[in-house]
């Protein structure tokens, strides 16, 4: 899915107050550069069977940044003075992380409990924007972390950042994984500020499949 996220990139830049941040959120658009993968990460793609393969055929969120990127579910950020919180339409990804520059990101908590492949990770504010890293993100059957196909190693390491703009906001979320990839690269995805509620994902294991919504409809080529 690519809607020109990057034509409007530099006027998000503009950026506003980090109040602005919370809310619900719904994708508008998305972008990436060409993604270098080396031949270890070549090979991975090239035996990648989406229907045996992918993470989301057991109700299981694939990555952080491919749960941001499927277009339809909303997305909810509500900051605290110790931590924020990440709640996701999809898969009901629920991440709780904690604002404390002091805490490196091996030490900090595992972000989603039921979900404790999605890494550890803590965040801090660079002037108003959010800023988040992670670690500790698991290999495997969760190895693909946007586009269908594209793996990570249990060395991954990312950097999001969330940029206000009133009802818009940009996250920009950065990897950087020397077993699949010759550099780090960037994905861009836009929103815009919506005042639906989320609602639960509920997904069956034996029902997936049949769910026209987990059958490849995020499975878009940048």
């Amino acid at each position: 899915m690519v809607v020109g996220a990057l034509a409007w990139s530099t006027a998000l830049l503009a950026q506003g107050e980090r109040s602005e941040l919370d809310g619900v959120w719904n994708v508008t658009g998305s972008s990436s550069p060409d993604i270098a993968l080396n031949a270890a990460g070549n090979a991975f793609r090239e035996a990648y069977d989406f229907l045996t393969d992918d993470p989301h055929m057991q109700c299981m969120p694939a990555s952080v940044t491919r749960t941001m990127i499927t277009p339809s579910p909303l997305m909810e950020i509500r900051q605290h003075d110790d931590h924020v919180e990440f709640n996701h339409e999809f898969m009901d990804v629920k991440r709780r992380i904690p604002i404390d520059p002091q805490l490196t990101v091996r030490d900090a908590p595992i972000a989603d409990a039921q979900y404790p492949h999605l890494g550890r990770s803590v965040a801090r504010y660079e002037g108003e924007n959010l800023v988040i890293d992670s670690a500790g993100i698991h290999a495997g059957v969760f190895s693909t972390f946007q586009w269908v196909g594209y793996p990570q190693s249990d060395r991954m390491m990312t950097t999001e950042r969330y940029i206000p703009n009133g009802d818009r906001m940009q996250a920009r979320i950065t990897h950087f994984d020397p077993v699949y990839y010759e550099a780090p690269f960037t994905i861009v995805i836009t929103y815009a500020r919506t005042h639906h509620p989320l609602l639960e994902w509920g997904c069956v294991p034996e029902k997936a499949c049949a769910d026209p919504r987990l059958c490849g409809v995020d499975a878009v080529n940048p």
